[in-house]
């Protein structure tokens, strides 16, 4: 079975985004029997001279709007 890490951003204007991540199975059951306590979220600026990230299995990363 795939487990799949789901993490919401929410807006002050009210919208909200959703971004679906595939994750090993290791993880998800620490995170589902151990409990997640904490989680820090960082966005950084982009370096304009490196070369565009290539994902091997873009079908695992989905980054859609919500409602």
């Amino acid at each position: 079975m795939q487990m799949i890490l789901r993490t919401r951003f929410w807006y002050k204007d009210g919208t909200n985004y959703e971004m679906s991540t595939a994750i090993p199975n290791e993880v998800g059951d620490k995170i589902a029997v151990g409990g997640l306590a904490y989680v820090e979220v960082y966005v950084d600026a982009m370096v304009t001279n490196l070369p565009p990230m290539k994902l091997d299995k873009p079908e695992l990363l989905d980054f859609k709007k919500g409602t």
